[in-house]
């Protein structure tokens, strides 16, 4: 049996699709958000109780290094207590070190998705892109390919998901 090549593309069309598929809003979050600079796995479950605001960035994304700062501020005047923002890297780990002195400057906890799993996990195709994770530890709200505009809505999230 011959396969044609325009079926085999939409077969491996769809497959890629599902292997981007993101968490549902509602759904539990998938535990891991990446490795800290010391090496250690950063677990959404070890801040249940906390809202964890888990945004993927890269140093080369311009909307991003705007939004870091703006998000540290939210986790300072909410409490990190209440709130914990955790600052996914995309890049290549070589980057993400080189990066480091400069982003232990920001008062966030710096991850690395190490294999871009959990990237994929997130359904992260583009930055920025936020997800706004519940004091139960599921997924209240995703924001992609959002501006500075729209911080005060992120906050506006934090707040109601602080509340629940």
């Amino acid at each position: 049996m011959r396969i044609r090549p325009a079926l085999l593309a939409a077969v491996l069309a769809a497959a890629s699709v599902q292997s981007i598929a993101q968490v549902d809003i509602g759904a539990p979050a998938p535990d891991l958000l990446g490795k800290t600079y010391e090496g250690q796995d950063f677990l959404v479950s070890a801040h249940q109780g906390k809202v964890v605001v888990a945004t993927f960035w890269a140093s080369w994304c311009g909307p991003c290094q705007l939004e870091l700062p703006l998000l540290e501020g939210m986790q300072k005047v909410i409490g990190p207590d209440r709130v914990k923002v955790v600052a996914i890297s995309i890049e290549s780990k070589d980057r993400f070190k080189q990066i480091g002195s400069a982003a232990k400057s920001l008062a966030l906890t710096f991850v690395h998705d190490t294999t871009g799993s959990i990237s994929r996990a997130y359904g992260v195709k583009g930055i920025p892109h936020l997800v706004v994770i519940g004091r139960d530890g599921k997924v209240q709200r995703r924001f992609v390919g959002y501006s500075e505009k729209q911080v005060e809505n992120i906050i506006a999230q934090v707040h109601s998901a602080l509340s629940e």
